[in-house]
């Protein structure tokens, strides 16, 4: 016990004595900027509409899910094709449900049940050419979450970048809905899409 008081008052006298003053300062190297994706933010709340569309070419193609004749097909971040596959040799792209913010979908009986950024939405699709919301649970996959609202977005990009293993500028939910991506440079140190 004695050896241990008599090195802390050692430590301390010498501390004492240092002139702190003189150390280097510390640089710290300069941000560096790499081409890759800033957000694109709306305020439109016609970004939460989902409603029936035609076909379109796919941007990022997701999860498939086969019922009757039809193919559906999420096109990450933007909604779900209706392929028609009567004749399996040529399926042929017959329309679009624009439902922004989608990457997961399920489908029992006539309804799909999706996310639309992080609310979950049921839709009728007994015709699909004229879907129907049937419920909208707002904020469904963050309810539970003790995660902080931003990086929790981040972790699930509701619109994924369209290039993997780049560098983007991190998502603010606070500047409005994620309604795209624009190139751009950014800084290295921001956040990256594997």
């Amino acid at each position: 016990m004695k050896n241990t008081i008599g090195l802390a008052a050692f430590v301390l006298l010498i501390a004492s004595c240092w002139d702190w003053k003189r150390l280097p300062p510390v640089s710290l190297p300069p941000l560096t900027k790499v081409m890759g994706y800033v957000p694109v933010y709306s305020h439109d709340s016609g970004n939460y509409r989902i409603y029936s569309d035609t076909p379109r070419a796919m941007r990022n193609a997701g999860k498939i899910y086969v019922k009757d004749n039809l193919i559906f097909q999420n096109d990450n971040g933007y909604g779900i094709h209706v392929i028609d596959k009567t004749d399996p040799s040529s399926p042929k792209k017959i329309g679009f449900i624009n439902l922004m913010g989608n990457l997961e979908m399920s489908i029992k009986g006539n309804y799909l049940y999706a996310n639309s950024y992080d609310d979950l939405v049921v839709i009728d699709i007994s015709n699909w050419h004229s879907v129907k919301v049937i419920q909208r649970i707002k904020h469904a996959f963050m309810q539970g979450s003790t995660a902080n609202y931003t990086n929790y977005t981040n972790a699930l990009l509701f619109i994924p970048p369209p290039e993997k293993n780049i560098h983007y500028e991190c998502v603010d939910p606070s500047k409005g809905i994620l309604a795209g991506w624009t190139k751009d440079s950014v800084y290295i140190n921001a956040c990256y899409y594997y």
